[in-house]
């Protein structure tokens, strides 16, 4: 078995242990919105208040389209990436706001 592939782990206790459940539990973050109208929003930094604000103030105004909330959102955050998450057979829209164009941390 090489280097990256997973399987699953036994326990002492006879349970069986999967690390990539593991980590993906450890990864989950609660979106924006996950219930309702409108996509389920990832907003990146989520504690830049005024960035939240505004990213909810556009979607709640009618951004239906990635791109139409990225074009909009640039006139404030002119590096803003908008991404929506493009899963076959996903059941509901996910879109990844990025406030300066990448992943930063927070605080």
């Amino acid at each position: 078995m090489g280097p990256f592939a997973m399987r699953l782990q036994v326990e002492r206790d006879g349970t069986r242990r999967n690390p990539v459940a593991a980590i993906r539990r450890l990864c989950e973050v609660e979106p924006l919105r996950s219930r309702g109208k409108g996509p389920a929003l990832f907003l990146n930094p989520a504690d830049d208040l005024a960035f939240v604000g505004e990213v909810e103030r556009l979607v709640d105004g009618g951004a239906t389209e990635a791109s139409e909330l990225e074009r909009l959102l640039r006139k404030s955050y002119p590096d803003a990436v908008v991404r929506p998450r493009d899963l076959s057979n996903e059941p509901f829209v996910v879109w990844y706001v990025y406030r300066d164009g990448h992943w930063v941390a927070s605080g």
